[in-house]
């Protein structure tokens, strides 16, 4: 660097040193070095966020003064580093105060024990009570937690002893399950009608994601050794799926927040799929960008608005369409997108952002310094032409002046644009290239424990090892993996525990090699346990099972080094002498390389070593219990025992009669004597697990899944259906109540296998927002055997094995028809219908009867619902002037709209509780396609809806119409409907909307 070129960088540094002194600096407590509200109302109020984002200004500018060297600049560096080191361990300190919450947390989730969102800036204690504020912002822990790491990975000590570590590792476990807890969001208010309500927000679980990513494997102590960081490598997946899909909205009443600018850019960099990334900034940039002042937080934002009510926090629900239109634009989200466009080197938006963000600069009295200000709202008179002209009108500034957030973006985007630093100076971690990560290749080692399994295995040409040849080497199942992390983060003298107890272990978590000890330790998938649920016996579903883990791992895999699948194959697996035959296909193909198409590897242990990813599990005094023998597995599978069928299912029937008529709780005896010898009865066999109340150890999480992705799920037929609500504690027992101790199990398979689907392929659950399983076990039944009456047909699915009920359900869930099959002896014909799965198709029928009620009993029971519907709805309750429409007795307020914007969950979800009030699929799928046409036309025509309109008497009478046409004899279906009327198909000269 020229001398001149020196002399210039090190002037403007002395501007940036100047306005980071009196913007920050001089606003610091001298003793805490917390920032304060500038609000009166909030005097001393230390809120983490607001101080988190002022240190990224400090650390630049010091990171500048480092690059220009000499000893003036060096000095001014180091009195900026120490700044941070006491802002971030006073915020440590606040929240060490309250370890009591962290501990009560980590069990119960929730408002009731969550850490405070600030602190008083002079005393390091809570400002306020615990439910005066909402306090629950799982955003804030995780960004403190992101700071650290990245701050940590750059030189700085902030932890100074094992205590400390200790409970940087305990919230770890605080916000490791981010992806399930609902909290008040960024804004801390939670739902935008601001009554208090938690929901789940994306930018919670991005940031808890980052921080989570970033502290995995981190020694605290800067390279001085100690202890490394744990993050359960499967909570972090969870993050990434449920994030990815629920981007580009924010949460169930926000359908897209300008917030999400700090998630899919600095400083969480969280998203690594950059189609969405970008389809996130689209959305963000056409519904809530505006061209002068910034953007808004989130459509119908009332907060500092004209409209709005400043005597109370909260807003009633009708008030939200007074904001539509005129919501405050916040110079904040320029910031952002400056970041994001220097980050990714877009020189242009760089340079767009940057003259927005120069125009809006105005002096401040106290300092002289150009700064920017907290938003700007549009005046009383000028409301209705910004309305009609959305961004025609001049705003003016409201709100803190300078406001610290926004000005401190802008300081870092400043010194970044003028080259005084790096992008990966403020990102030492490398967390901005998480978009180009390479999927790795899966690598499988095949272990058994006894010589003959071993032997059959070598025959098949497939690489195994026995395990008493692997030395220091210790076999665990899955489930044994808790033991591990029990003590990691105890800390005696905060009373804080270990990590919280869990039912199930992640693929993530045992695909890594693990040291302790002097030993090797290796976990077995989970889904190769033998449990005491049915499904774990059927050898094809485990081998699809294992196949859909390789996928998943290859899709959200981010350790270091490559994924290492250990396979235990025991005994159980042989059968008169020879390996099962969906394993022997499964290890066929794994040896030939391709599982399913996708990239594996099998070879021996001692090959993978160096290739692996490898933990290091120092914290450990002993080895865990629990370890796989190298000796003969002694277990012995209930389907290696010989039964007479027909018998022990009339034992089977006998004893369910029994319960039922009894309801005796003390045949878990007779259950469990006749589950051992039930064979490969499968309805024996869930009969068995419902009277024993068995439960998939997958169960729970298949739940939160599915729920966490904004899916309604019920249990039981109409009108005894019970809707699964987190935490779901009792749901074995609901089941059991509700589907019949020969349905329960049945309901398990069909919730996991949703879940699975969710996790694997998404795409098939699109259009589903409420999912009743009850009605899909109907669905199942009647789909593959036909014209049966349905306990008929219930009987023979009972007795589908596991995974023949998976590719039904996957089957139906596409489209496609099932061949029917009314004894054991069919099961052929099934199995060859299934054989092949591709893309959704129409459903083919070899003579058109029937095919368009059975499609309408599909999408009924299913409740499958057309691209745009909601959006639709949501127009057509806009446009009518009354209460209403009426569905079947249920009402679509109009109301619903002055609270909701048409793309929000929320408004699909109060639409679904509707729609799944009628009972029967194929009435329901009537009544939807008659809302949709009705919406159509009165959008179309341009019309006003000034009465209430009921749904089921326009059914009524275009049925009536109908058979004014049709001469022949109908025979009646349901609610009055012909049987002929509801196979017709939808359009067309003697479809269905001609009659409407």
């Amino acid at each position: 660097m020229s001398g001149r070129s020196r002399n210039n960088s090190a002037a403007r540094l002395d501007v940036y040193h100047n306005a980071v002194r009196h913007l920050l600096l001089n606003r610091m407590h001298p003793v805490t070095g917390l920032v304060s509200s500038a609000d009166s109302r909030y005097k001393d109020h230390a809120w983490i966020r607001d101080n988190l984002y002022c240190v990224y200004p400090l650390w630049a500018l010091s990171l500048a003064f480092r690059r220009q060297g000499g000893m003036e600049m060096m000095s001014l560096a180091f009195e900026l580093e120490r700044t941070i080191i006491k802002l971030m361990r006073s915020l440590l300190q606040c929240l060490m105060r309250q370890a009591d919450r962290v501990e009560c947390f980590k069990r119960s989730p929730g408002p009731d024990h969550s850490l405070h969102a600030k602190f008083n800036a002079d005393t390091l204690e809570a400002c306020v009570g615990d439910h005066e504020w909402g306090h629950l912002q799982m955003d804030a822990i995780s960004l403190f937690l992101l700071n650290l790491a990245q701050l940590t990975v750059s030189g700085f000590n902030i932890i100074y002893t094992v205590d400390e570590v200790g409970f940087i590792q305990n919230l770890i476990y605080y916000i490791e399950q981010t992806y399930r807890i609902p909290d008040y969001g960024i804004w801390e208010r939670g739902d935008k009608t601001n009554q208090g309500r938690t929901e789940l927000n994306a930018t919670s679980v991005g940031l808890a994601k980052a921080a989570l990513e970033s502290l995995h494997d981190l020694e605290l102590f800067a390279g001085s050794g100690g202890f490394a960081l744990t993050s359960n490598p499967d909570e972090i997946a969870h993050c990434a799926a449920i994030l990815e899909s629920m981007l580009p909205r924010e949460s169930a009443s926000k359908e897209v927040d300008s917030a999400l600018l700090s998630i899919v850019g600095f400083p969480a960099f969280a998203v690594d799929n950059s189609s969405l990334i970008e389809t996130t900034k689209t959305e963000i940039k056409e519904k809530l960008e505006g061209p002068v002042y910034g953007a808004s937080r989130f459509l119908r934002d009332g907060y500092r608005t004209v409209a709005e009510d400043r005597n109370r926090l909260h807003y009633e629900s009708h008030e939200l369409k007074n904001f539509a239109g005129i919501e405050c634009h916040w110079p904040l989200f320029y910031c952002f997108s400056l970041l994001n466009a220097i980050f990714s080197d877009d020189k242009t938006s760089a340079k767009h952002y940057r003259s927005l963000l120069d125009e809006l600069l105005d002096p401040c009295e106290d300092t002289g310094l150009l700064c920017l200000h907290e938003l700007y709202y549009v005046p009383r008179d000028s409301v209705a032409a910004e309305r009609n002209t959305p961004g025609s009108q001049k705003r003016f500034p409201e709100g803190q002046f300078p406001h610290i957030w926004s000005q401190s973006l802008f300081i870092v985007a400043q010194l970044l644009m003028e080259g005084l630093i790096s992008p990966g100076e403020l990102d030492p971690l490398n967390r901005r290239l998480i978009t180009v990560m390479t999927p790795p290749q899966v690598q499988i080692c095949v272990l058994t424990n006894d010589y003959l399994t071993h032997s059959l295995i070598i025959k098949e040409g497939v690489t195994c090892e026995k395990i008493a040849d692997l030395h220091d080497t210790k076999i665990y199942p899955g489930s044994a993996m808790h033991n591990v992390w029990t003590e990691l983060g105890s800390v005696k003298s905060l009373g804080l525990s270990g990590r919280p107890p869990y039912d199930y272990t992640g693929i993530q978590s045992t695909s890594r090699l693990y040291y302790a000890q002097g030993h090797t330790l290796l976990f077995t998938p989970s889904c190769m346990s033998r449990t005491d649920f049915h499904a774990s016996f059927d050898d094809a579903l485990l081998c699809e099972d294992i196949a859909t883990e390789v996928a998943y791992l290859i899709r959200w895999w981010r350790g270091q080094g490559r994924p290492t699948l250990v396979l235990h194959i025991d005994s159980s697996f042989v059968e008169n002498g020879s390996l099962s035959p969906p394993l022997t296909s499964l290890l066929r193909a794994a040896q030939a390389g391709s599982l399913d198409g996708l990239p594996v590897q099998c070879g021996r242990l001692s090959d993978f070593r160096s290739t692996s990813c490898i933990h290091q599990l120092n914290f450990l005094k002993s080895l865990p219990d629990g370890a796989l023998e190298s000796t003969v597995d002694p277990f012995e599978s209930p389907f290696k025992i010989f039964c007479d069928g027909s018998e022990i299912r009339e034992e089977a029937e006998m004893l369910h009669e029994y319960y039922e008529e009894h309801r005796d709780e003390d045949l878990s005896g007779a259950f469990g004597s006749l589950y051992m010898r039930a064979g490969r009865n499968w309805s024996v066999l869930r009969i068995c697990c419902g009277g024993l109340k068995s439960r998939h150890s997958y169960l729970q999480q298949a739940i939160v899944s599915l729920l966490v992705r904004q899916k309604r799920l019920t249990v039981g037929l109409p009108p005894f259906e019970s809707e699964v609500r987190l935490p779901a504690d009792g749901i074995v027992d609901t089941l059991h109540r509700i589907c019949g101790i020969d349905g329960a199990a049945l309901a398990q398979e069909i919730i996991i296998h949703l879940a699975d689907f969710a996790r694997s392929a998404p795409e098939l659950l699109e259009g589903l927002t409420g999912l009743r399983t009850g009605l899909i076990v109907q669905l199942l039944a009647n789909e593959v055997a036909g014209s049966l009456p349905y306990e008929a047909a219930f009987r023979w699915l009972l007795d589908t094995s596991p995974l023949e009920l998976k590719i039904i359900l996957k089957r139906v869930l596409i489209g496609q028809e099932v061949a029917h099959c009314h004894s054991k002896r069919d099961m052929s014909a099934v199995r060859r219908s299934i054989a092949s799965i591709h893309s959704p198709a129409s459903i083919p029928s070899s003579d058109g009867m029937g095919l368009w009620k059975r499609r309408r009993r599909l999408d009924g029971a299913l409740n499958r619902t057309p691209y745009g519907f909601y959006q639709l709805i949501w127009k057509l309750l806009d446009v009518c002037r009354s209460e209403g429409i009426a569905v079947q007795g249920r009402m679509l307020y109009s109301g619903w709209t002055y609270e909701m914007t048409k793309s929000e969950i929320k408004f699909a979800l109060l639409v679904e509780s509707v729609m799944t009030a009628i009972a029967e699929p194929v009435y329901r799928q009537l009544l939807l396609e008659t809302l949709t046409l009705f919406a159509t036309a009165v959008l179309e025509w341009g019309s006003t809806v000034v009465t209430v309109t009921r749904m089921e008497n326009i059914l009524s009478d275009a049925h009536t119409l109908f058979l004014n046409d049709y001469k022949e004899t109908v025979n009646i279906y349901s609610h009055g409907l012909s049987e002929q009327f509801c196979d017709l198909a939808p359009s067309g000269q003697y479809g269905i909307i001609s009659y409407r």
